[in-house]
């Protein structure tokens, strides 16, 4: 997650910093089922790394690891998080239609690489998070917001019964 460096709570203090660890170590736990791989930034540095003069990364995710900020907003933890769902859980057939409607309806969205893609995915599903209303102008993102709202509630039922024993119940419902 990339936001510009004005926007970073610099303010966060020790206690802050813990909870705000704590939080998203829950959420990981009871999403992923385990927090391995979760790491967090040392509380000296407000971001990971600078991706250009004024914008700071905030949130990294790969395949094998989450490395927040302690200064990152909470909805990194859904920004993240929505990346290892769409990387782990999501099959690529359906991923690459995703990418393709969002390039077919972006500005300048067939020539933005598929990490510019992802990360406007995942800001779309952090809005989504936030106000869990669709945009009306969205019509054309109708199959996508589908799929928000689903893993918007999967992650809740996540929340309560694990992403294992989720992704049981759809299965067998």
């Amino acid at each position: 997650m990339t936001v510009n460096e004005e926007d970073i709570d610099k303010n966060r203090g020790v206690e802050e910093q813990e909870t705000f660890e704590k939080i998203v170590r829950e959420y990981f736990k009871t999403v992923f089922g385990t927090d391995e791989g979760l790491s967090f930034e040392d509380a000296k540095r407000y971001y990971i790394v600078e991706a250009s003069k004024n914008q700071r990364i905030i949130g990294l995710c790969t395949s094998e690891m989450v490395n927040l900020s302690k200064y990152a907003p909470y909805s990194a933890m859904y920004h993240e998080a929505f990346h290892k769902i769409l990387e782990l859980v999501l099959p690529e057939d359906t991923r690459k239609e995703f990418y393709n409607i969002y390039r077919t309806h972006t500005k300048d969205g067939q020539q933005m690489s598929e990490r510019q893609v992802a990360e406007g995915l995942a800001d779309l599903f952090v809005d989504y998070m936030s106000k869990r209303i669709l945009p009306k102008n969205a019509k054309w993102y109708h199959k996508v917001f589908r799929w928000f709202r689903s893993a918007g509630f999967s992650m809740m039922m996540a929340w309560n019964y694990g992403i294992v024993n989720t992704k049981n119940m759809y299965t067998v419902y």
